[in-house]
């Protein structure tokens, strides 16, 4: 697969419908409604959410090869980890550029429908599928804090961040940012935990925001 003829300058397009199952397409107000991310994928999200929308299909693949443009690859990211929040079943595609380690930071995201650009891509889908649980990485925030709970290597793993200067990173990084708009030293910290994601010049956060317990609280 190649992107190469992707419109990057365009916008990021998506199909929303009501219900996953094909048996309710004909049904009245249920059918596919076209949308586009906008500049503001978490609030496109939201949006979609009060409108009603549970199945999205992003019909572009999200290219993290070196051809492909970091800044639409992290809108594109952002807005996945919101519809993962919202439990919104969502059909996506996922090119790599030769370097499967790169999704170590978002395998908690519901997996694409197809992985390409790598020597094993069914493989690397395969385990994703596998491993994939709802509310695998999820951050909630408190007055002055915020703490991520991480169980994607199967262990639960609490990081409570209290320091005003990386909590005002994660503030930049949620909705996606320049890496040079955020200090490198705070990003290495993150990253080094698996709580930021790179795609060419940009990077962003990637633990879902809980936006309802899975489980009971005392359990997780």
């Amino acid at each position: 697969m190649t992107t190469a003829t992707q419109d990057q300058g365009a916008d990021i397009a998506l199909v929303h419908r009501r219900h996953a199952d094909p048996a309710t397409i004909t049904l009245e107000g249920m059918g596919a409604r076209a949308a586009t991310l906008g500049a503001d994928p978490i609030g496109a999200v939201s949006a979609l959410w009060e409108q009603g929308a549970r199945h999205v299909v992003l019909p572009e693949p999200v290219d993290l090869s070196a051809a492909g443009d970091g800044e639409r690859a992290v809108r594109a990211l952002v807005a996945l980890r919101e519809l993962t929040s919202r439990a919104i079943a969502v059909e996506w595609r996922l090119h790599l550029g030769g370097d499967a380690e790169a999704v170590t930071p978002f395998r908690h995201l519901a997996p694409p429908q197809a992985v390409t650009g790598v020597p094993d891509a069914a493989g690397l889908l395969d385990q994703w599928r596998t491993d994939y649980f709802f509310g695998a990485c999820v951050f909630r925030r408190g007055p002055g804090f915020l703490q991520v709970r991480d169980k994607r290597d199967g262990q639960l793993s609490r990081i409570t961040i209290d320091e005003a200067d990386f909590i005002a990173a994660v503030d930049a990084l949620e909705a996606g940012a320049p890496a040079d708009a955020v200090s490198a030293g705070i990003v290495g910290d993150l990253a080094a935990e698996g709580l930021v994601g790179r795609a060419g010049a940009h990077v962003w956060w990637t633990p879902c925001r809980v936006l309802r317990w899975p489980t009971p609280a005392m359990l997780f």
